[in-house]
């Protein structure tokens, strides 16, 4: 069955053995899913950190609780040209130069003076389709040149089959613009020996997710990096209220501004969702095909061919639109 309507302002839920009404048969029933809002990506971001992302809490609209899952495309390539003259050995994490972007390293083996088995580490940030990288002639044993490694795919934009909501929240409306949080930079407060809380603002607080990697950038406390703590930044373990609780407790005690940056990176032009729909049909299946149906005609429109949704009822009586986007 396809959804030619998807209809608008419906109760959102799960309904089933709804009664088909048009058509040339009898006694069919339909299992329907309306969702609280259906909407397009109207913008997959750029320069997002490569990865996998889950539950990830959306920002923007008039609404609260919708999160979402989705993947970030990182660096493929191809080595495009071998090179020549450089020194045979296995090299690991050797950065890559050129390009648009930043932090990229790799591990290769060098084979009769030519760069093979390219096996990429850090896909670091800021690399474009069609980007041509090479590494420092220093870094594969001080001789050769000509390798090149070039990039095939989009990196660092959302991947927009990938993104899936998993809990649409409630209050959102039609227009609405969802996206992900961005970073939390200049935050004022005390480390305290032997604890992994900090105070914040209240509107601070709203703003961090669970997650966000915590740096440091000012202050007397040593949140990471004076040896006695370790040497890696810890994350936003909890949020509760006003009260930040880290993964790690800090170095030394004192005063400290931090920055709280979401592993998904800091774009430079945002993701975007836009709802186009809410209260909307968006899974239909039959549950009873009865007998003498053929097909469902494609002029009837979606409240013709479905009597009723569950006792459902509309709200406020808006009409149905043209198909809604994906979401």
């Amino acid at each position: 069955l396809n959804v030619t309507n998807n209809g608008q302002n419906y109760d959102a839920g799960t309904y089933t053995g709804v009664p088909v009404i048009g058509g040339s048969g009898i006694n069919g029933s339909l299992s329907i899913t309306v969702e609280s809002f259906l909407g397009t990506i109207t913008n997959a971001g750029v320069d997002y950190t490569p990865g996998s992302f889950s539950t990830v809490i959306m920002v923007g609209g008039s609404g609260s609780g919708a999160t979402a899952n989705f993947q970030v495309t990182g660096i493929e390539g191809e080595v495009t040209q071998a090179g020549s003259g450089y020194v045979d050995a296995l090299y690991n994490n050797i950065s890559f130069t050129g390009g648009n972007g930043s932090g990229a390293t790799f591990n290769c083996s060098v084979n009769g003076g030519e760069v093979q088995s390219v096996q990429l580490q850090d896909e670091g940030t800021g690399y474009r389709n069609g980007d041509v990288l090479s590494a420092a002639q220093a870094d594969l044993g001080g001789s050769g040149s000509g390798f090149q490694y070039t990039i095939s795919s989009t990196p660092g934009v959302v991947e927009t089959t990938s993104f899936q909501f998993s809990d649409r929240g409630t209050g959102y409306s039609v227009g609405n613009v969802l996206g992900f949080a961005g970073a939390v930079n200049g935050v004022s407060t005390t480390l305290v020996d032997g604890s992994t809380d900090i105070t914040v603002t209240q509107a601070q607080a709203d703003d961090i997710q669970t997650g966000f990697v915590v740096s440091q950038t000012g202050g007397s406390g040593v949140l990471v990096g004076s040896g006695l703590g370790g040497g890696t930044n810890p994350t936003v373990f909890a949020i509760n209220g006003t009260t930040i609780s880290l993964s790690a407790e800090p170095d030394t005690a004192g005063s400290a501004t931090l920055n709280f940056t979401p592993p998904w990176g800091v774009p430079t032009t945002p993701f975007a969702f836009t709802v186009d729909k809410v209260g909307a049909v968006d899974v239909v299946s039959v549950s009873d095909g009865a007998v003498s149906y053929t097909h469902l005609r494609a002029h009837e429109t979606r409240e013709a061919r479905v009597g009723r949704v569950g006792g459902a009822k509309k709200k406020g009586g808006g009409g149905g639109g043209g198909g809604g986007g994906g979401g």
